[in-house]
């Protein structure tokens, strides 16, 4: 006995007419013809079979790939699977840590948290604790992503085993890059803010020598020349033309 050659192919199933003989054999490709006719419903039926065991075949692939175990017998298996893939294929794209800006008024999307100081549980936020965290032997120096015990003052409460991570305070803040070796910022640590400041400069005003004459009579009086410092001007602090938004981190 041979059996029929299975295509993948989802195609209407022949109908038998009764003036068609019975002819067994291998079915023609394309148009029913009486070559094979009699098997032509069945070969149709078969290739169906095949198509739908070629998807089923996709999806059991697609739910072991994300780590789940087959069990026919629970529904939403797919779902869950193209879910736990997509949000790899994300992890991989935009990882925890990342920062961007957020121009929305509006609070920013899942899986994005403001750069505002806050302490937030460790728990729920854990694959951005581990590419943050500032590390055990910074974790008692450390301005922001140390640990704490509590979110209330964490800085006074800080242990490298604390449930909380304190995140990074970017509001009403430039983002200066970390030197990394040029020389410029050097001293700088990557966990710590930077203070306000204007480079060491002096202002002279000179003033010229001369003589002018004193009140009430012709004695003469000497005025010699020096220097005095200027009178103060501008606001209360200096900084370049800019514009606002909100630092968001991916978590």
């Amino acid at each position: 006995m041979v059996n029929l050659n299975e295509t993948p192919s989802w195609a209407g199933v022949y109908q038998i007419e009764q003036a068609d003989p019975v002819l067994g054999g291998t079915p023609a490709v394309g148009a029913p013809s009486k070559a094979g006719l009699s098997n032509w419903s069945a070969q149709l039926l078969s290739n169906r079979t095949a198509y739908l065991k070629q998807t089923d075949d996709m999806v059991i692939a697609a739910i072991v790939a994300a780590g789940i175990t087959v069990d026919r017998a629970v529904a939403g298996q797919l779902w869950a699977a193209v879910n736990a893939l997509a949000d790899a294929r994300v992890a991989q794209a935009v990882p925890a840590g990342m920062v961007m800006l957020w121009d929305s008024a509006a609070a920013p999307p899942i899986g994005w948290l403001k750069l505002n100081g806050a302490a937030v549980l460790r728990a729920n936020y854990a694959a951005l604790d581990a590419a943050v965290y500032c590390g055990d032997s910074q974790n008692a120096t450390a301005e922001y992503y140390y640990r704490a015990t509590t979110n209330v003052n964490p800085s006074a409460n800080r242990s490298t085993t604390g449930a909380y991570l304190v995140l990074k305070d970017t509001r009403a803040r430039f983002v200066r890059g970390l030197d990394e070796g040029l020389g410029l910022d050097a001293a700088r640590s990557r966990w710590a803010y930077q203070a306000d400041e204007v480079k060491s400069h002096t202002h002279t005003v000179t003033g010229a020598a001369g003589a002018g004459t004193s009140v009430g009579g012709a004695n003469t009086v000497q005025q010699s020349g020096g220097t005095s410092p200027t009178s103060a001007t501008g606001g209360t602090e200096t900084r370049p033309i800019n514009v606002t938004s909100t630092y968001v981190i991916r978590y």
